[in-house]
């Protein structure tokens, strides 16, 4: 079930990367750009052509020294649930964001992220995760994050060229009259 933990990794990693405080390796820009994601998100799209619809809440840790998320899923008309949790942080040798991910299914992986260039609107990040199934299997595919609007961001992994998540995150309004960032 190497879907799961592609998109946990992913959405991990976008909820924010580090903090720019004093004594902070994370440049400025990486901060600004991914600040917009922390917070709790609606999931729904497709994990391979099996249905997904959730919840993700991404945080800060401690100093914003790194991000951490998690997501609970519903996969196909069963709703079989499953729980992924993720830690990301910068790397300041390879300069780049390195998320780590965890699947109550088995599975695991680890995105290397680049931060292209910003708009309002457009790609935050592209990377390559490297991850292992319940069998111990490994596998590897490339993985996009796009923001579509000011509350939502689209989540792609593709392997060997074929698209094996595809997911939207919508921001969910809570109450706290947050939901636009």
């Amino acid at each position: 079930m190497r879907l799961p933990c592609t998109l946990v990794l992913l959405l991990f990693v976008l909820v924010k990367v580090t903090n720019a405080e004093a004594g902070s390796s994370v440049p400025q820009g990486v901060v600004d750009s991914w600040s917009y994601l922390i917070g709790n998100w609606d999931v729904s799209g497709e994990v391979g052509s099996t249905s997904v619809k959730g919840k993700a809440a991404f945080e800060w840790g401690a100093g914003k020294s790194c991000y951490l998320g998690k997501q609970v899923w519903q996969l196909g008309p069963d709703e079989i649930e499953v729980q992924l949790a993720l830690i990301g942080g910068w790397d300041a040798a390879a300069s780049q964001i390195v998320e780590y991910g965890f699947a109550s299914s088995g599975e695991s992986g680890a995105v290397h992220y680049v931060t292209p260039p910003q708009n309002e609107f457009g790609r935050l990040i592209e990377g390559r995760i490297d991850g292992v199934n319940e069998k111990g299997e490994r596998w590897n595919g490339d993985v996009t994050v796009d923001r579509t609007g000011p509350n939502e961001f689209r989540l792609t992994t593709t392997i060997d060229g074929e698209v094996v998540h595809s997911l939207k995150y919508v921001r969910r309004d809570d109450g706290d009259g947050a939901q636009t960032r």
